[in-house]
């Protein structure tokens, strides 16, 4: 069996995966009328440090993905060692809700407004958050779902 955080990682790799193609979706359908949210906030964090007309377009691109995907896996890693903690793993489906949509508080209610990044939820268009609260959802329900599964997987070498 593979150890929790590895779990958690390829939990959050896979969820992120599926996230961004909920996201691509929405973005082609109208949802996101520019850019992705998540690539709005990494053009920002280019533009303050003063790099954005320092970076070819297809190096930001590939940065915010990157970016992106780290931020998912480091996101699967916490849950795995905070379910490890709290022993709840029979309940990955409500574990997977309160995941997605705390990420999406802490980044889109938190941190991103905070820091001047992206506009808070009360400020930007609801349809966008709409899409951006489902994104999240898929995220942590496919998460927890991989997590679980991965715990379930027998054990090599016996």
């Amino acid at each position: 069996m593979i150890n929790d955080a590895a779990r958690g990682a390829l939990s959050g790799a896979v969820g992120t995966t599926l996230m961004s193609e909920i996201l691509a979706f929405a973005r082609s359908a109208g949802f996101f009328p520019d850019r992705i949210p998540h690539q709005q906030i990494y053009e920002a964090v280019e533009q303050k440090v003063g790099l954005d007309d320092n970076i070819p377009d297809a190096v930001s691109k590939v940065s915010w993905i990157t970016n992106h995907f780290i931020y998912g896996t480091v996101a699967g890693v916490v849950y795995a060692l905070l379910q490890r903690q709290l022993k709840q793993e029979k309940a990955f489906i409500p574990a997977g809700i309160v995941l997605g949509l705390s990420l999406w508080a802490i980044g889109f209610g938190g941190w991103a407004p905070l820091a001047g990044l992206y506009p808070s939820p009360g400020k930007d268009q609801k349809r966008r958050q709409g899409a951006e609260i489902a994104a999240h959802l898929v995220y942590g329900g496919v998460t927890a779902t991989m997590h679980w599964m991965l715990g379930r997987m027998p054990q090599s070498g016996r």
